[in-house]
């Protein structure tokens, strides 16, 4: 068994998903006393039906979302499911055509997409599918669901009640539909040197977002570009995920870290 991602905790309890690749592939989701690091349960989430080669490690970056005393996780194999924090029994469960085979070629696992929970509703977009999808929380209920012409890497929040999605490009969709919510359709291009080269964050109504010249400010409820920093030019910085933190911003890229102020 090993541990997926970084774990999720509330006041008292912390969350983590475990996978194992033999005899056959499981993902299971445990909670532990967050003060005395005691097992308190320890819950069979799902087994994939084919099994993981010895040679080969399996691990990715499954995180879980702790919203309305549930416990969410999208499993990027076939399945999303919902569990109760209190004890780890299923709520529901809900499926999806999966193609690992191709999620594998086109390198879509390098994403990192847990769910987003706001408002009653669970936006997910699995790593293996193309879909977007929007689900009712309490009960798993399929609100709606698209299949999106760009390979969805990042489901980064909703802000001005526009949920902010990101891929080669950065895409604003409308909450109650799934539509299209910008009338530019999107921010970026297919060129390289357009495209997102990292992890965008949300600051208030603004959507950061890193492309390998520069970092990009994107009002989220309309899609227009406010500002534009250059990172070459002015620090000879790529750009990188971002994380904002107080009123600095800070850029990840590889062993390097470089955190500007004043974000906001």
């Amino acid at each position: 068994w090993c541990f997926e991602g970084a774990p999720a905790v509330d006041s008292k309890r912390v969350f983590a998903v475990l996978r194992r690749s033999l005899p056959q592939e499981q993902i299971n989701v445990a909670c532990f006393d967050a003060d005395t690091a005691r097992l308190l349960w320890n819950r069979k989430v799902g087994i994939t039906v084919s099994s993981t080669e010895e040679t080969v490690n399996s691990t990715s970056h499954l995180e879980l979302t702790v919203a309305e005393d549930g416990i969410f996780i999208s499993t990027d194999a076939g399945t999303i499911a919902a569990l109760d924090a209190h004890d780890g029994a299923i709520r529901w469960m809900r499926t999806y055509a999966s193609d690992q085979l191709r999620s594998s070629r086109d390198g879509r696992r390098d994403g990192h997409s847990p769910p987003v929970y706001h408002d009653g509703v669970l936006y997910v977009a699995p790593l293996d599918t193309d879909l977007l999808l929007a689900i009712h929380a309490e009960s798993g209920l399929l609100l709606w669901q698209h299949e999106w012409p760009d390979p969805v890497r990042h489901v980064l929040g909703v802000a001005c009640e526009t949920l902010i999605v990101q891929g080669r490009s950065l895409w604003g969709v409308a909450l109650a539909s799934g539509e299209l919510a910008w009338p530019n359709r999107r921010v970026g291009s297919e060129d390289p040197e357009g495209a997102s080269f990292g992890c965008g964050t949300l600051i208030g109504g603004s959507v950061w977002w890193p492309n390998r010249e520069e970092l990009i400010v994107v009002d989220a409820g309309s899609g227009q570009i406010t500002r534009r920093v250059t990172l070459r030019e002015s620090w000879r910085q790529a750009g990188g995920h971002l994380t904002a933190f107080g009123t600095s911003l800070i850029i990840s890229r590889g062993a390097r870290l470089t955190v500007l102020g004043s974000a906001r």
